[in-house]
């Protein structure tokens, strides 16, 4: 049967009909098989990813405690009268003068830190809307057909834009829009 209609065929032709669709079965179970260790393996990025922000937040939260503390350290040497202290007593002035110095670089030290963390942070935050991006303006060129089309595109996106800033969007949530689906919708309520 072919497209369910019966067909005479010889017994070579039904056995090379019959090897090319093992072959194509074999292949598509391998790629079916790809594709599931592909999105296990994206599941276990999200999460593992999701781990690390929250491990790096409460890495950041520890060193904000920390800098805390280290600044609430550093007080007691406020009210130090140093050129007194100095002239009183030189072996406590060098004490006191070299704990301080080591407060302000422990102090130093965990705001570099925290600069880091945060640096990190934004780094992949600027990374996953890359992606997010890169994604949705591939879904974008299949929902809407002429997203596809170099000439037409740019009308098309200015367009929306204007729909959008017209019915009341702010700018700055024109500009930041990404994902494919509202930009679909402002399509067709512009169009409808």
């Amino acid at each position: 049967k072919v497209d369910g209609e019966d067909t005479e065929v010889s017994f070579d032709e039904l056995l090379e009909g019959y090897s090319r669709q093992s072959d194509y079965t074999k292949k598509t179970q391998a790629v079916a098989e790809e594709r599931k260790a592909i999105e296990q393996a994206k599941e276990q990025f999200k999460t593992e990813y999701a781990n690390l922000q929250t491990e790096r937040q409460q890495y950041q939260q520890a060193l904000g405690q920390l800098g805390a503390q280290l600044n609430a350290g550093i007080m007691r040497y406020q009210n130090v009268d140093w050129a007194k202290l100095k002239e009183d007593d030189p072996v406590a002035y060098v004490t006191k003068r070299d704990e301080f110095r080591e407060e302000q670089e422990r102090i130093q030290m965990v705001q570099q830190q925290m600069q880091q963390v945060k640096q990190q942070s934004q780094e992949d935050a600027a990374k996953m809307h890359r992606e997010a991006v890169v994604t949705e303006t591939a879904k974008l060129k299949e929902l809407i057909p002429e997203w596809n089309d170099s000439e037409k595109q740019p009308a098309l996106s200015k367009s929306i834009r204007e729909y959008a800033l017209a019915e009341g969007y702010q700018k700055e949530e024109v500009d930041s829009l990404i994902d494919s689906r509202s930009v679909n919708v402002l399509l067709k309520a512009m169009r409808y």
